[in-house]
């Protein structure tokens, strides 16, 4: 900061990738891009597959950083015909200009956003057939393998062709991964944004100046990144935009150097605060529960409260004591709720205290994880599965994990919007099978190790039609019902159920048809005599 409070220039972009107005390759000079630019191995992907003659789509969606990669490498890119913007032209302007590099033989590429370059395809592939192979390519990016198959290795021999394209979709990279998640933290904390600040008099007192010391320290560092990494076990889809911006808030607050000093040492702009108080993706997921203060510890809790603690075993200490005060007397004599004040406390906890942890507390991810466990028999876990998902559909039934109750909604009144479930097939769990997401070898080329984000619960004989199961889609298993209504839980299990008709069990002569009236929970049990056409029983 500056003694005058106008901002150096570099600290104002990154403090504005929080608002996106830093976070927008279009609008920022090559140079401040540079600055940014956290490296991967995507760009030598890039560079490489150019060298060899092959043209390269980077897609993905916004925010996903496709323009920032192009952008950084056109002038090493001088081979090929480059756009890094695709949404300023038309669909045919850019196949008009793909076609001209491909008949002079020139390397093309191009930053486009998934969405606009499937309509692409769709409305030019009768006129430029040599774009079915890049319609072929997007279908094959990410392909699925028994959860018990060792991963394929082909990833370090892959080597693009001459006159190949190369596709590179950026949705399928996981922002929140350990490695980019640090380096997003790192890049954000370097001494070079901040060389504005040594002549400024607040700087002392200033609450970015603390907070880049411990995001730079060993110990908060790696707490926050074990924060952003648990946030990406959700299976959430997060884009490198968003994280950009979570690591700014966490800094700044969005304020500016002005409204910071008026703040000067107050919690309410420290890192540990800024965290849990922003808005975005990373921010709604971390309310759900990561949160610390969300997360009871009743002696800590208690000793918290109390004042019952050790300064020195928090990191920022010198920098900013902790303070040891009964909250109670505090509240008492202050005539005020101390609340605040102990939220703060317990925040800063989890980061600075030698023994602060965060406790995966969502039961849905544990349970993912317990789902990917190839140590425990798959018979074991799919078992776990369908009983939650038998149990969704029929709340008052009898929930077994042998077999996969299949559901039809009828309407019973033709005037009347009410209906009923009814289920009278099932599919054995021996016919189903768990499978594990794998991108091609270009993508794990290009991202490196990635965190598996969902599974696909499907029939043995192959992937192509199935279930993605999530931690989204177990927290609606453990703690929701068809009663809800149409959710996006309702929607996943509908289709998953249709197309898996044909595997039901039909060889039985006689056959229980349960019939649930989704919003009592009604339930009614019928059994039929196939052979004889009559109904035995009800109940």
């Amino acid at each position: 900061m500056q003694s005058d409070m106008q901002e150096d220039e570099r600290l104002q972009f990154i403090r504005l990738l929080y608002r996106n107005e830093s976070g927008i390759s279009d609008h920022v000079s090559p140079a401040r891009l540079k600055e940014l630019n956290i490296k991967t191995n995507l760009d030598n992907v890039v560079r490489k597959a150019v060298r060899n003659g092959a043209s390269v789509v980077v897609t993905g969606n916004a925010g996903d950083g496709k323009t920032h990669a192009i952008s950084l490498m056109r002038k090493e890119l001088k081979d090929a015909e480059v756009i890094t913007d695709a949404s300023e032209m038309t669909s045919l302007d850019i196949v008009t200009q793909w076609q001209q590099a491909r008949e002079a033989g020139k390397p093309f590429c191009i930053a486009i956003n998934e969405g606009p370059l499937v309509d692409l395809v769709r409305a030019h592939r009768k006129t430029h057939p040599w774009l079915e192979e890049i319609r072929s390519q997007l279908l094959r990016l990410v392909r699925y393998r028994p959860l018990e198959a060792d991963q394929a290795d082909d990833a370090e021999n892959w080597k693009s062709q001459i006159g190949e394209t190369v596709i590179l979709d950026l949705s399928h990279r996981r922002v929140l991964s350990h490695e980019l998640t640090a380096s997003i933290v790192d890049k954000l904390t370097d001494d070079q944004w901040y060389q504005g600040c040594m002549a400024c008099p607040a700087r002392p007192n200033c609450a970015v100046t603390y907070n880049r010391g411990m995001l730079r320290s060993p110990g908060p560092r790696e707490r926050m990144i074990r924060l952003l990494t648990t946030v990406g076990k959700t299976g959430a889809k997060v884009t490198f935009r968003e994280a950009l911006a979570f690591v700014s808030y966490t800094l700044f607050a969005g304020k500016t150097c002005a409204e910071l000093k008026e703040l000067g040492t107050s919690e309410e702009a420290r890192y540990y605060w800024n965290a849990f108080e922003g808005e975005g993706t990373i921010f709604d997921l971390l309310s759900r529960g990561i949160d610390p203060m969300k997360q009871t510890n009743a002696q800590i809790d208690e000793q918290l409260w109390r004042g019952i603690f050790e300064p020195e075993a928090f990191v920022g200490n010198e920098l900013a004591p902790a303070l040891q005060r009964n909250l109670d007397e505090v509240g008492e004599r202050e005539q005020r709720n101390m609340s605040d004040a102990f939220t703060a406390l317990k925040r800063r906890w989890y980061f600075e205290h030698r023994d602060g942890q965060l406790v995966d507390f969502s039961e849905a991810n544990s349970l993912f994880k317990d789902l990917q466990d190839t140590s425990s028999p798959m018979a074991i876990r799919l078992s776990k599965l369908i009983t939650l998902i038998n149990h969704w559909w029929n709340r008052g039934g009898e929930a077994k994990g042998d077999a996969l109750r299949l559901w039809t909604k009828l309407s019973y009144h033709p005037r009347s919007r009410s209906q009923a479930m009814v289920s009278g097939l099932m599919v054995n769990r021996n016919r189903l099978r768990l499978y594990k997401p794998e991108l091609s070898a270009v993508l794990r080329n290009a991202f490196g190790e990635q965190p598996v984000g969902h599974l696909l619960l499907a029939s043995v004989d192959g992937p192509r039609f199935g279930l993605v199961v999530d931690p989204e889609l177990l927290a609606g298993l453990l703690h929701g019902s068809i009663s809800d209504g149409q959710s996006e839980i309702s929607r996943r299990l509908g289709q998953f159920n249709d197309t898996l008709n044909k595997h039901g069990d039909k060889s039985s002569d006689v056959r229980t048809i349960d019939v649930v009236d989704p919003q009592s929970e009604l339930r009614t049990t019928v059994v039929v005599d196939l052979v004889n056409k009559r109904y035995d029983s009800a109940n």
